[in-house]
């Protein structure tokens, strides 16, 4: 039983897009031949105001529907059904990963936030004009476009899906260019996206953070827009699965749907792990109450007693690239 409710949640952590009105367009100058989409540079260091922690749901909704609805109009990258079928394929890729980083000093939120990505889907309702955005994570790992989020983000096997991109916090959106690894066991993947930039990578650290270890994640969760939550490493654990063990990194930081493929982030700002799903730990309590005939009985109540939070190891991402 246990296992059929991970994996409902776990499917369920991609989340819910917002059925939202006709999407702002986003002032831009970008030059016709511009191959990112959607970015407000008009001299704005922040036009979204997530550098400053100013959070505006709808405007980063609509931007995002904006710079997805700009690709559709003007085809770039991989089609949907491109994507699927790249993921099937490509186990690991023949680029080394981008060299670790020693950290220092404080938390930098800036940073973190610049190397984030909104990653996730248009679609088409059916019962409207309006596209509609859902919408999970991602993580810039290199200046020149290459990210990561979960392989479960990328598979969509939905016929409404009409385009899968990634948008960073200034509103610049981004097709996918390549799917360059992808394992769905360890739930990682290895993107680059198509345009320009400029991008802001996330160093990713050398070794697996130890217990007790401050760790932050920044996400998405359910549409709310760069949620930061802090906790600390809990554990590492191997798990074994019907297709062979698999190891994940747990985290007290919390998270919910819409989360997936978030970055998992040391003290240092030092990537340490993706958000993939969490597993709650059920427990039944015996309740009295009444039942159909109108007679108290005896009944058991499950209830969530504990939720473990499961996110990707450095050490699958790593394997995403030539060893």
């Amino acid at each position: 039983m246990h296992w059929i409710v991970c994996l409902i949640v776990a499917i369920s952590v991609l989340g819910n897009g917002l059925n939202a009105p006709s999407a702002l367009a986003l002032q831009t100058n970008n030059d016709s031949d511009r191959e990112s989409v959607g970015a407000n540079e008009a001299g704005l260091e922040d036009p979204l105001g997530v550098l400053g922690g100013e959070i505006d749901n709808k405007r980063i909704y609509d931007a995002f529907v904006a710079a997805g609805q700009k690709i559709i109009d003007s085809p770039v990258g991989l089609d949907v059904e491109t994507i699927q079928r790249s993921l099937r394929f490509s186990e690991r890729s023949t680029l080394t990963c981008p060299a670790a980083v020693d950290g220092a000093g404080k938390f930098p939120y800036e940073q973190v936030a610049k190397s984030s990505l909104l990653f996730g889907t248009l679609y088409d309702c059916g019962k409207c004009d309006e596209m509609h955005g859902n919408i999970a994570g991602g993580v810039v790992i290199s200046d020149d476009g290459l990210c990561l989020t979960n392989h479960h983000v990328l598979e969509r096997r939905d016929q409404d899906t009409r385009v899968i991109f990634a948008m960073d916090y200034a509103g610049r959106g981004y097709a996918v260019e390549e799917i360059l690894a992808s394992n769905r066991l360890a739930d990682v993947a290895l993107v680059r996206l198509k345009g320009e930039g400029p991008f802001y990578p996330a160093p990713i650290a050398k070794e697996l953070p130890r217990p007790n270890s401050p760790t932050y994640v920044l996400s998405h969760p359910s549409s709310e827009f760069y949620v930061l939550t802090h906790g600390i490493v809990s554990r590492h654990v191997t798990l074994a699965q019907r297709r062979g063990k698999s190891q994940w990194l747990e985290v007290t930081a919390p998270f919910g749907a819409g989360s997936s493929g978030s970055g998992v982030f040391d003290e240092h700002g030092q990537l340490i792990g993706l958000v993939s799903r969490i597993y709650p730990i059920f427990r039944g309590a015996e309740q009295i109450g009444p039942v159909d005939d109108g007679n108290p009985r005896q009944r058991s109540t499950p209830y969530a007693e504990l939720i473990l939070r499961r996110c990707v190891t450095v050490a699958a991402i790593r394997s995403c690239f030539a060893e």
